[in-house]
């Protein structure tokens, strides 16, 4: 007989799962900077890097499904603390998931655009730059609508933990100063450094994914609470 896992302890999984996908989804894959004023340096990086790249894409791909189902998990979970603020949680993380997985399919184009710039010259590479810099622009546009609506997500979850008793209220704290600092991302094309901020939400984000994906698998079902908000 198989034992059945509590939505608490397979959201937990998910957590730390989502964790290690995002990681890898930062780490590997070569940067792709539309701010650059050569960017024809970027795109020579991309099949130069070809397997890290790829593999950049697929774990981003999997990240993203990873959090579709991550925001259906967490509203079932934090649904007797905080009905409504779940709920538009939920709705936020899956709205940023869904854009995520718009930005990481269209790194496929710009792979292609990448290879076919490598053998070009005179008018037709600079017309295979400009395309692919709008290309890399609007694929940034999507990932910090992304960023913006987990970041809200992220706020919302962290007003029910701490309003909530019998959640931790720390959790609640680290997701809300996460969520107010991701998206500074937006910002990065127009003030230096300013993007140094972003990624300490995002470090934010990936801590307490690690808290509370290890505070659930250990604590296991939670006591509902005696009314719901």
């Amino acid at each position: 007989m198989v034992a059945r896992i509590s939505p608490e302890r397979a959201t937990g999984m998910l957590l730390i799962l989502l964790l290690i996908s995002l990681i890898v989804t930062s780490s590997v894959g070569p940067e792709v900077d539309t701010r650059r004023s050569e960017f024809s340096a970027s795109l020579v990086e991309i099949p130069d890097n070809q397997e890290r790249y790829w593999t950049s894409i697929g774990f981003g791909l999997l990240s993203d499904l990873l959090t579709i189902s991550l925001a259906g998990l967490l509203y079932l979970v934090l649904r007797p603390h905080g009905r409504s603020l779940a709920l538009v949680g939920s709705f936020s993380l899956l709205a940023g998931a869904v854009t995520l997985l718009g930005f990481h399919m269209s790194r496929f184009g710009l792979t292609y655009l990448a290879e076919a710039y490598i053998g070009a010259t005179g008018p037709r590479a600079d017309t295979i730059e400009s395309m692919a810099r709008a290309f890399a622009r609007a694929g940034d546009f999507g990932a910090f609508s992304a960023l913006t609506l987990i970041a809200l997500g992220l706020l919302s979850f962290g007003a029910v933990f701490i309003r909530s008793k019998a959640l931790p209220r720390y959790l609640g704290g680290l997701a809300v100063v996460s969520g107010l600092l991701l998206p500074f991302f937006w910002l990065s094309s127009a003030v230096d450094g300013i993007w140094i901020v972003g990624l300490v939400g995002f470090a934010g984000t990936l801590l307490w994914q690690l808290l509370l994906g290890s505070w659930l698998l250990l604590k296991g079902p939670l006591q509902p609470e005696a009314t719901g908000r």
